[in-house]
């Protein structure tokens, strides 16, 4: 092989494993959008990563290869049980209303909002350190609940949990005491 195709050849292969290189540390950087919470995620072990400091702000970040963040709101979130479109529209989550009985058998219909915060920022960056350790340690129990690896289940749990407890709540009171308690 002459001088001129080995140095051509030395080029090309540099060129490519320095186009790979970039793919590679460019391939593992993920980031967290504003008003997101981010946890690091190995897709390969399906397990959180870094378990002491495991919640990230909003950022780019060296995640790894093969590894994600799953993101979770930073901000409070508005569940909305009504049939009023422009309630629906200013809302995060909803559904429609929902037709419940009272303990005397009367048909209630019902329309509720609140509003929740999944994860609390407040103790995170102000708690002591047991504080943030019980919160964790709460958290991940939580995270578990709401399968993790399933991003979007959450949505439709929260939305469960609303309607059983305010199923389980009406059906104790007679129309009359929930009108004037409301």
């Amino acid at each position: 092989m002459d001088k001129k195709k080995c140095i051509t050849l030395t080029v090309i292969i540099v060129g490519v494993i320095v186009a790979i290189s970039i793919g590679l540390i460019a391939g593992s950087f993920e980031s967290v959008k504003i008003l997101n919470f981010g946890i690091l995620v190995d897709n390969a072990k399906i397990s959180i990563i870094n378990e002491d400091n495991y919640l990230y702000l909003s950022g780019r970040y060296h995640a790894g290869l093969g590894n994600d963040f799953y993101q979770l709101p930073a901000k409070r979130v508005t569940i909305v049980l009504s049939d009023d479109k422009t309630v629906q529209d200013s809302s995060d989550y909803y559904e429609n209303a929902i037709t419940t009985r009272t303990v005397e058998g009367i048909p209630l219909t019902t329309t509720v909002s609140c509003q929740i915060r999944l994860i609390d920022e407040k103790i995170l960056s102000e708690g002591t350190e047991q504080e943030k350790a019980d919160y964790n340690k709460k958290f991940k129990r939580t995270l578990r609940l709401l399968n993790l690896f399933n991003k979007e289940t959450y949505k439709p749990i929260l939305m469960a949990i609303l309607k059983s407890t305010l199923l389980d709540t009406l059906a104790k009171f007679k129309l009359n005491e929930i009108y004037v308690r409301r």
